[in-house]
């Protein structure tokens, strides 16, 4: 009887494991970096960054199964059943690209669950499918209580690293994510292996159909650097005609006279020069704040995603409140994204205070006019009509005012 988690150390090829580990490590990270920047984009742009993510998982997951399967070198004669071998990478990438579509969906906590929960799955499909096509010169038995817990260990690894994909601007999310997901996929393969007992029987021959371990650790070696080189190459590809595209829409963001903000869940993603000097804020400082916490206050609170134009008042960073208008409309930068254009109102409104006044007051006296008396009145009549009350009115005039005006002049 032979127990193959007891014979890691004796009966297994240290190399092949450190490879194994090596790209299940590269290929978690590159799968989650592409699956970070599907859920920025929108349309085809977006689906096909999601395949790239599901094929770079599924190709590590596939990979790091096999040649930790190649690494294990029990004494007996081996191979692999070519169309159940092929089957297994079909399952890994069909799998993890569905289940980063269900979960690159709209911030939704069912969404990000079923997706994760979608990725343990569909890495235990990959690994007992691929354990279906193993032949060897005995009879290979399972234990039950550690294939289900298997299963569980990576369905809740796949949920954590589809969890801390949630914030890609930070370390935490960046490797974490592939962390969680390297456990994911070596958590389900050492526990699936420990629960593996193969009986040696002499009567039981390896088919010749069976692929060689030595052609198996070519084609699995070959097949993963192919497709996580690819992986690789696309994403700082991207990242770099990103990166050029980002340099010149913040050099134009910069050059306009009014405040811009970038938002997304109201946290701010990004500011531009003019908005920094017209609140005092650095835009290293505000980033990740909420935009309506504590920085812009409208009447009405948060304003609706369909609110285009409103006023409001912008408290800066020495504390200073700023009368301003604000525009938005949705952001093509970044999915789910708005932008705000900010625009000080403190001349607009300071020449409007001194118009209404020069409209209302008596500039010489300082005291209501004409125009102020009539719309005092109109409005005491309707309060008085509507509340069924009484009101005195009072007039009093000056006799000969006139001739006094015409001999000492309005001054006296």
């Amino acid at each position: 009887m032979l127990k193959v988690l007891t014979c890691l150390t004796v009966d297994h090829d240290l190399r092949l494991v450190a490879v194994a580990a090596m790209i299940c490590a590269l290929g978690s990270l590159v799968a989650m970096r592409l699956f970070m920047r599907a859920r920025s984009s929108e349309g085809a742009i977006r689906r096909q960054w999601l395949f790239m993510a599901g094929t770079a998982a599924g190709t590590a997951t596939w990979a790091t199964h096999f040649l930790a399967m190649l690494a294990f070198a029990p004494g007996l004669p081996t191979g692999y059943d070519p169309l159940l071998t092929t089957f297994s990478l079909i399952v890994a990438i069909t799998a993890l690209t569905l289940a980063f579509s269900i979960a690159g969906w709209p911030a939704n906590m069912i969404h990000r669950r079923a997706g994760g929960a979608l990725v343990g799955l569909g890495i235990s499909a990959m690994h007992y499918t691929g354990m279906a096509g193993f032949r060897t010169a005995g009879i290979v038995e399972w234990d039950p209580v550690l294939v289900a817990l298997s299963v569980v260990a990576s369905i809740a690894f796949g949920v954590l690293a589809i969890h801390l994909t949630r914030a890609p601007e930070t370390y935490r999310a960046r490797y974490g994510a592939a962390g969680a997901l390297v456990l994911a996929i070596c958590t389900l393969h050492f526990t699936a292996m420990g629960a593996v007992t193969i009986l040696p029987d002499p009567l039981i021959e390896v088919p010749l159909g069976a692929v060689p371990n030595q052609v198996m650790v070519f084609f699995v070696a070959a097949a993963a650097a192919l497709v996580l080189g690819i992986g690789v190459a696309a994403f700082f590809a991207d990242k770099s005609a990103s990166g050029e595209a980002q340099t010149r829409l913040r050099r134009l963001a910069n050059a306009a006279i009014e405040g811009l903000i970038i938002v997304k869940d109201n946290r701010i993603v990004d500011v531009n020069t003019s908005f920094e000097e017209l609140s005092g804020y650095r835009r290293d400082k505000i980033m990740s704040h909420d935009l309506f916490d504590n920085i812009l206050t409208i009447d009405g609170g948060v304003p609706a995603a369909d609110t285009l134009r409103t006023e409001g008042l912008l408290r800066g960073e020495d504390g200073k409140v700023i009368p301003v208008e604000l525009l938005s409309r949705p952001a093509d930068v970044l999915a789910g994204s708005r932008v705000y254009s900010v625009r000080d109102l403190t001349e607009k409104k300071s020449a409007e205070g001194r118009i209404h006044y020069l409209a209302h007051f008596d500039p010489l006296t300082g005291l209501p006019n004409r125009s102020s008396f009539l719309d005092r009145l109109a409005a005491e009549i309707g309060q008085a009509q509507d509340h069924g009350k009484h009101f005195a009115l009072l007039s009093f005039d000056l006799d000969r005012f006139k001739e006094t005006n015409d001999v000492f002049g309005h001054a006296a």
